[in-house]
């Protein structure tokens, strides 16, 4: 029987000190819980690590205490007011690697799994929740860092991924926050969102057409939206006028007018001008059908005069003649129209008719005496008749009249070179007269 006993006693020590580590570690995960409890969460890990170096080359940690680790390294993770962002960093890639050793342990079961996994889920939402209130305060450095760390749990978070665009933007991040566009492009993840912050940007940065245009087909998809499509039109509006006046600029005017017919269908009247005259410059042979066409769509007389005048300036005499018929149509439906009466004064005066002109240019003058071009119209108009008069008493009275409604038209816009010019000579011609007097 003493032999029995001998051969008994190993397993009588394995088993009493198998029950020692137990009870050991039941005293320590009620430590760590109560540490935790008080929030003291660095405490609580410094008290696991301790237990380990005590208990010696053999240990061999419980699915409790790992579990235990794994609570902390994630409230650690994720707690400002305790750690730095490298030490949160830090928590966070343990808590990350501890995931992937207890995902391959035989010794926790599919249920320890599956509420561990949770834990990891809640962690990540508990980041993105801290994120999002660092980008409603405008510390948007703060929450790149804490959605780089959502990202480091579920990379193909959308809402993560989609507010790490906004965050780079504002921080003017403009190639990081394309990448996170085109990840969740790539995810098959574009929402109204995402493509009026993709346009947003392309227009800020002044990026080429092809690539606006290739994000703007993305936008066609929710124009179904009222909203959605007020802010989509108003982007779209923006980056191509500004890509169009900058290719002017350049005098490029090519990639001008096809930046600028971006906009069409447009009720815009600087757009719809801009278009015309560059087909007109160009020799188009659509410029006077879409001058016509938007002439008729445009509602305010002084902006249908403006753009007619261009038919006037570039058109061919069957167009002018036409210009002559809808500029006296246009008369009979806005007579008081101080640009129609300049409009229709200018296309008499092309045709030989100066007296009939000078009516016209004076009635835009009596309906809004700050007209310019009108002023200058007439003036002009006097000059020219004064110059091609060989009798002295009518030359004389003329330029008296005309130097009148010069002197004006310079006062009204003193950078009117031909006005200048004009005045210019007219005082020249008046100096031997006076000197004789």
């Amino acid at each position: 029987m003493f032999r029995n006993l001998l051969l008994l006693l190993p397993f009588l020590c394995i088993l009493l000190f198998a029950g020692n580590i137990t009870a050991q570690n039941e005293h320590l995960i009620q430590d760590v819980i109560e540490l935790e409890r008080q929030e003291k969460f660095k405490e609580a890990l410094s008290l696991i690590h301790k237990h380990e170096q005590n208990a010696g080359d053999d240990y061999v940690e419980s699915v409790s205490v790992t579990s235990s680790r794994l609570r902390l390294y994630q409230r650690l993770a994720s707690n400002i007011p305790i750690t730095s962002k490298s030490e949160q960093k830090a928590y966070l890639d343990s808590a990350l690697s501890l995931h992937a050793t207890i995902w391959e342990s035989d010794a926790f079961s599919g249920e320890q799994k599956r509420i561990l996994s949770g834990e990891r889920t809640h962690l990540k939402d508990r980041l993105l929740g801290q994120a999002k209130t660092f980008f409603n305060e405008a510390d948007f450095t703060s929450s790149v860092f804490r959605l780089e760390q959502t990202l480091t749990i579920n990379k193909k978070d959308t809402a993560a991924v989609l507010l790490a665009a906004y965050a780079h933007y504002n921080l003017n991040n403009y190639d990081r926050a394309f990448s996170y566009l085109n990840q969740l492009e790539q995810m098959g993840a574009l929402s109204p969102a995402t493509v009026l912050l993709g346009l947003s940007m392309l227009r800020d940065t002044q990026a080429g057409p092809d690539r606006f245009s290739s994000w703007a087909s993305y936008g066609e998809i929710y124009t179904h939206s009222e909203v959605f499509e007020a802010k989509y039109d108003s982007i779209k509006t923006d980056f191509w006028t500004q890509t169009g006046a900058r290719y002017l600029s350049s005098n490029k005017k090519d990639s001008a007018l096809i930046s600028f017919r971006q906009l069409l269908p447009t009720n815009d009247v600087d757009v719809i001008y801009s278009i015309s005259l560059l087909m007109f410059e160009q020799n188009n042979g659509e410029a006077f059908d879409f001058t016509r066409k938007y002439s008729e769509i445009i509602e305010h007389p002084e902006q249908k005069a403006k753009l007619l005048q261009l038919v006037l300036e570039y058109g061919n005499p069957s167009q002018k003649q036409w210009l002559f018929n809808q500029s006296q149509s246009l008369l009979k439906m806005y007579p008081e129209s101080s640009e129609l009466h300049l409009l229709h004064g200018l296309v008499l005066e092309e045709q030989g008719d100066d007296e009939k002109a000078r009516t016209h240019f004076q009635k835009a003058i009596d309906l809004d005496a700050e007209n310019q071009p009108a002023v200058r119209a007439m003036g002009i108009s006097l000059y020219q008749t004064a110059l091609a008069s060989d009798d002295d008493a009518v030359f004389q009275k003329y330029i008296l009249e005309s130097k009148k409604y010069l002197s004006y038209a310079q006062y009204l816009n003193p950078d009117d070179d031909l006005v200048n010019t004009i005045l210019t000579s007219i005082q020249k011609a008046e100096e031997p007269i006076k000197n004789n007097e």
